[in-house]
């Protein structure tokens, strides 16, 4: 019987639990006040020893801090070979499905940086490698691509925004900020208060350039628009009744006609204009015809066979995909997420549609996982 001795306060002496199952050794830590977390898994071909504590960390009889997290490892049972497969270059969700398939188990064991965002939290390297025969439960560590912005230039500075700055202004932003310019050439605008301002830059604002590169400059030039002869300026009819529009076409020296409808689940838009050509502020000539569309009301009809979406967050991944293929839905894509929680590890964290959401028979549902990563 373990006794209560004074000079232990705030501390524990460990207990072995070697050979124990792993729910008895947790048990076991728990009544001394520790905790614990399975901290890897080796193979082993006795059936007998399948998921009992091969080595434990600290050892027995160790002396530590009350609270203090157990590290064991588990002994696994090889139940047949199997043939790892490639999942490099794969997503955390795909190379789950491929190595569950075959039997076997994973753990991201780590992460290399990439400088390709595309890469981010695909597999980088497996561990046992492509092709190797294992035994079947054995687990495959996995590495992940981290996306990490490469390291700008020595001497690098950011480009500032000269858009809409009159060339003068431009030319001092850019200076002050250790950049040269030139200008390649202008644009023409019928807006008078942008002539000579900056139309475009190259390179763009934000980004990190050597000092001395060449900001490339295009201005607005003013080109006033020759106004048809007799021309009215369009008015805006859209939203309004089909007769209040035809009279203010009227009124304006114009003409129209109506091109089609749109649908519409608003019963108070049903016969107004939804869209004119041209359109308001546009200068045309007298007698232009005008196109208009028209709103229609059409009821919204209900999703055939829709189906409550169940809810499946906190469940294990396997149990969230049975739960929904029961409900007539299905997985969607999955998302993982680290969690310093053991017992959180490949459970789901978040869904969408939630739960309670009415779709479609056989729309998808996209999960958000959880993944031990200590």
């Amino acid at each position: 019987m373990f006794r209560f001795d004074p000079s232990l306060q705030g501390q524990a002496i460990v207990p072995r639990v070697l050979n124990q199952r792993a729910p008895n050794a947790q048990q076991t830590l728990r009544g001394r006040g520790l905790g614990f977390r399975v901290a890897g898994f080796v193979n082993t071909n006795n059936q007998g020893l399948h998921n009992r504590v091969a080595r434990q960390s600290p050892g027995p009889n160790a002396r530590v801090r009350q609270g203090t997290v157990v590290s064991v490892t588990l002994f696994t049972a090889q139940q047949g070979s199997v043939t790892v497969p490639n999942v490099l270059n794969q997503t955390l969700g795909v190379a789950q499905s491929a190595l569950l398939r075959q039997g076997l188990r994973f753990r991201v064991a780590g992460s290399v940086n990439t400088g390709n965002r595309g890469q981010t939290n695909r597999v980088a390297r497996q561990s046992p490698g492509p092709n190797a025969r294992v035994g079947r439960g054995t687990v495959v560590g996995l590495t992940l691509y981290r996306f990490a912005q490469a390291p700008p230039p020595r001497g690098a500075v950011v480009v500032p925004s000269v858009i809409n700055q009159p060339l003068g202004r431009a030319q001092q932003v850019i200076t002050r900020s250790g950049l040269r310019f030139r200008v390649a050439g202008t644009v023409n605008t019928t807006n008078r208060n942008f002539n000579g301002r900056v139309a475009r830059q190259n390179p763009p604002r934000g980004r990190r350039v050597s000092r001395g590169t060449v900001v490339t400059l295009t201005l607005f030039r003013f080109a006033q628009a020759p106004p048809p002869q007799g021309a009215v300026v369009v008015p805006s009819v859209i939203n309004q009744p089909l007769g209040s529009a035809q009279q203010a076409l009227t009124r304006s020296g114009l003409r129209f006609r109506v091109a089609g409808t749109v649908n519409t689940t608003n019963r108070n838009f049903n016969g107004r204009v939804a869209r004119q050509n041209p359109p308001r502020g546009r200068r045309v000539s007298r007698g232009t015809v005008v196109t208009l569309t028209l709103y229609r009301f059409a009821q919204a009809p209900p999703p055939q066979g829709a189906v409550v979406v169940p809810s499946v967050v906190n469940q294990p991944i396997q149990n969230a995909i049975r739960i929904l293929r029961q409900a007539g839905l299905r997985p969607g894509s999955a998302a993982f997420v680290p969690s310093r929680d053991p017992n959180r590890n490949l459970r789901v964290r978040t869904q969408s549609p939630r739960a309670g959401a009415r779709i479609n028979r056989g729309g998808r549902v996209d999960l958000v996982v959880f993944f031990h990563s200590p």
